[in-house]
């Protein structure tokens, strides 16, 4: 016997998820509870349209018998790419990029696209307001719920109690009505508290300090001033799922760490909401620093083929677990192009550079390992939080 559960899961709007009930969500998380089965799993997205490709092809796990949608699907494959918008190099960059913060450079490697079309060529996309919902709402979710998870968390590391800021939370109209919304808050609360006390573990009462630098690497100046000092550990936390994005941020604290010392550096810890790693010393800090600022000189000039989610994605399956280079690249494109979720093909800065290509070529398999390659070399992930 089968059970099948459907409902509609995504707005019609602008395509987000839109989550089932809270009665169907707690059977989806007590299966993945109980019985370790992933959610994603259990549960099926079909794509917005239904002329999309992935119904009519032979590995799909959905299918469609539309004659009409599957002309519509196989024109849409078959259209013609629109011109790459930078073709080529842009021409060598201002000598004054050599001189540079060092959250500069995180910022880069967070999204090196966007950083080239908007700090190098001066063009900002206006983001577009999204209409307000008119269903009653449910459940707390996407950008409230993680603004409201980040609020709970500031006032848990002031000592403040949660319970204590229902009332005022509930006046505010965030929340879901009723039970509902009580639901919500104690299981944001619990969850917070869980994580400032992992935190405090690794902090053990001592103060945050920040270390003010100027670097030379190379031909290049890093300045700055590395946050989350601890003694001779720095952890860098932000109560949020753990991605690559962040990852790098930490390395590059840490390689900064590792230039300065003398000696080899304390510990260093990026610390997520669902996990938590340590980097370990690194010997030849100074060139692979070097190797990212080169990179980052790179893509002052045009779009690179790197883009943190898949380019992790592939680093993971060829050098952690020694995949062979096309179960890679199918990792990283599950990354690149989701039917189902935001994917990194979806930004609007890569997609105008990009679009109609596909940039997971040999240049993003040599800059996926350049970037991540050391930094999975040099971390473990421990238990917790």
């Amino acid at each position: 016997e089968t059970l099948y559960i459907s409902y509609i899961g995504q707005s019609v709007q602008d395509n987000t998820r839109i989550v089932p009930s809270v009665l169907v969500s707690e059977l989806i998380d007590y299966i993945h509870d109980r019985f370790g089965v992933d959610p994603d799993v259990l549960v099926k997205h079909h794509p917005l349209q239904a002329f999309s490709p992935v119904y009519f092809q032979e590995e799909s796990p959905f299918f469609s018998y539309s004659q009409e949608n599957f002309v519509a699907a196989t024109q849409q494959k078959a259209s013609e790419p629109h011109q790459r918008f930078v073709a080529g190099s842009l021409g060598p960059p201002l000598d004054e990029w050599r001189q540079l913060d060092v959250e500069t450079l995180c910022l880069f490697f967070k999204n090196p696209t966007r950083f080239l079309m908007q700090k190098c060529l001066g063009i900002v996309f206006e983001e577009l307001a999204v209409l307000p919902d008119d269903r009653e709402n449910f459940r707390l979710e996407g950008l409230d719920r993680y603004l409201m998870e980040q609020e709970l968390f500031r006032y848990q590391a002031q000592g403040i109690d949660l319970d204590d800021l229902k009332p005022a939370i509930d006046a505010r109209g965030i929340l879901p009505h009723a039970e509902i919304g009580s639901y919500e808050f104690n299981r944001m609360s619990r969850d917070v508290k869980r994580y400032g006390e992992f935190i405090a573990s690794y902090i053990r009462e001592r103060a945050p300090e920040a270390q003010a630098f100027e670097l030379v690497v190379g031909d290049f100046t890093l300045t700055g001033s590395l946050p989350g000092i601890y003694e001779d550990d720095c952890l860098y936390f932000r109560y949020a799922r753990w991605n690559p994005r962040d990852m790098i941020r930490m390395w590059i604290y840490h390689l900064v760490r590792c230039c300065l010392e003398d000696e080899l550096p304390g510990k260093s810890w990026y610390i997520a909401r669902n996990a938590a790693f340590e980097f370990t010393p690194v010997m030849g800090s100074h060139v692979i620093l070097e190797s990212l600022l080169a990179i980052f000189w790179e893509g002052l000039a045009e779009p690179i083929h790197f883009f943190p989610a898949s380019s992790y994605a592939y680093a993971e399956q060829v050098i952690q677990y020694s995949r062979n280079r096309e179960a890679a690249l199918k990792s990283a494109g599950k990354k690149w192009i989701d039917e189902h979720s935001w994917s990194e093909s979806a930004d609007p800065y890569v997609a105008y550079c990009f679009e109609g290509l596909n940039p997971l070529d040999n240049r993003f398999e040599t800059l996926s390992e350049s970037v991540f390659g050391p930094i999975i070399e040099h971390f473990r992930k421990l238990d917790g939080p």
